[in-house]
């Protein structure tokens, strides 16, 4: 008995993991944008993107700072190097050379070398340039992340409606056959005909295939989910299938959207860009300086090594004076591609106004759609019951009661496209807002 109830125990202990488990992987819409945020592959990759393009940025502004190395030459002269001498030198005629050769066969020289830019205007606009290049890359990444939860919740919005159409094929397929068990009574007391019982049979066969075909549709939108919040194929995902009446509320503060902020970014790196190529006109200072020392040594019996000190500093200044235009035309050149970033600028701005008064306009239009949906899917239901209470008194045929179920069918799936239409407004509204991930991040 008491191997019996630990058994009891132990099967119930595995049967709540299991049913946690299977609880775990519903997610809702919410968790599976987190999800995807953490796991998808394009925001993934984006977020490499906004990490390279900070290296880049430091590889730069280290070019700003001094910059030392080290270094060590030795050679072994096989044949000591000739020079010649004028004659002249040691009283003999001039116009006459003699060669000879100088120096020891073995040479060592080893020394520190340091460089720091004391002004350098293109240096400055590199780093200038790379840093707004790192904030377009994260403006990018953003773009990337808006356009992966857009696609995650259309997918998913459909993925309800279906699930919810397969919970209404399955509710009227089970009223149909109850409804062709009291036809066949019906039938068999001769108050309705065998051809009533016929359509009530291809309507529930009409019904099979749709629920197949909307299955098959599930398991599609399923997958695509699963790819996009970075699940595997084999691995088990359930959605919510309620879909709740809520009116979108205040979105918080009014942003512009990230197609505005990425053109400003564009904007601003073209005229940085701009900015780097005059820098070219500008002189340039730098200081530098070396120390090391020279060692020389010979062999044999009149052998020795000597080291002799080396050091210096100094300060360089470069100045451009002429480079046959071709800062010129490569300004003139940026300049042009500067206009057009402007102009994108502005339409994009433009654009963006438009579309916050068309989601406004389009969220007020849909809130009416949805009440009167509500009202449709009730007369719908209403109209079937009294259609059903008609027919059971042999007052209207089969052809009215397959009107009327297929009007309720139609009513109920509008009605969830309504709720679906107005959260994808919902959520332009949010991008045109800049507010669509903030929401997500609550």
């Amino acid at each position: 008995m008491i191997l019996n109830q630990r058994y009891y125990l132990t099967y119930l202990l595995f049967g709540a993991i299991s049913l946690i488990s299977a609880q775990e992987k519903e997610l809702s819409l919410d968790e599976c944008i987190r999800q995807a945020l953490e796991k998808n592959g394009a925001i993934l990759m984006a977020d490499a993107d906004v990490e390279l393009s900070y290296r880049k940025s430091e590889e730069i502004t280290a070019k700003l700072y001094p910059q030392l190395s080290a270094g060590a030459d030795y050679r072994y002269y096989t044949d000591l190097p000739y020079q010649l001498m004028p004659a002249a030198v040691f009283g003999g005629p001039p116009g006459v050379y003699k060669e000879a050769q100088f120096g020891v066969p073995h040479v060592l020289n080893s020394s520190i070398q340091g460089t720091m830019p004391l002004y350098n205007q293109t240096l400055l606009s590199g780093r200038s340039t790379a840093k707004i290049g790192t904030e377009l890359m994260e403006v990018q990444s953003r773009k990337t992340k808006e356009s992966v939860v857009i696609d995650i919740s259309n997918i998913y919005f459909n993925a309800q409606i279906v699930a919810n159409q397969i919970m209404y094929l399955q509710g009227n397929i089970k009223n149909l056959d109850q409804l062709i068990a009291t036809t066949i009574l019906l039938q068999q007391n001769n108050m309705a005909r065998s051809t009533d019982v016929d359509k009530l049979k291809l309507q529930k066969s009409i019904l099979n295939t749709q629920l197949t075909s909307a299955e098959t549709n599930n398991s599609q939108l399923i997958g695509k989910l699963k790819y996009l919040i970075g699940l595997e194929q084999d691995d088990t995902l359930e959605i919510q299938t309620s879909i709740l009446n809520e009116m979108p509320g205040d979105s918080g503060d009014s942003n512009y959207s990230t197609d505005v902020l990425l053109a400003r970014k564009m904007r601003e790196m073209v005229q940085s860009e701009f900015d780097g190529i005059n820098a070219g006109r500008y002189p340039s200072l730098a200081l530098y300086g070396l120390y090391g020392s020279n060692g020389y040594a010979t062999t044999g019996e009149k052998s020795f090594q000597k080291f002799f000190p080396v050091s210096f500093i100094g300060v360089q200044l470069s100045i451009p004076i002429f480079d046959g235009g071709t800062i010129s035309a490569k300004a003139e050149q940026k300049r042009l591609e500067l206009h057009k970033t402007e102009i994108k600028e502005k339409l994009a701005i433009d654009k963006n106004g438009m579309d916050r008064l068309n989601t406004q306009n389009q969220l007020r239009s849909q809130r009416k759609t949805i009440s009167m949906q509500e009202e449709n899917v009730l007369l719908a239901e209403k109209l079937y019951e009294q259609t059903m209470r008609q027919f059971r008194e042999g007052v209207v045929g089969i052809v009215d009661v397959l009107q009327a179920e297929s009007a309720v069918r139609d009513a109920q799936t509008n009605y969830l496209a309504a709720l679906v239409k107005m959260k994808m407004i919902d959520l332009e509204w949010k991008y045109a807002t800049g507010n669509l991930l903030e929401r997500k991040r609550q």
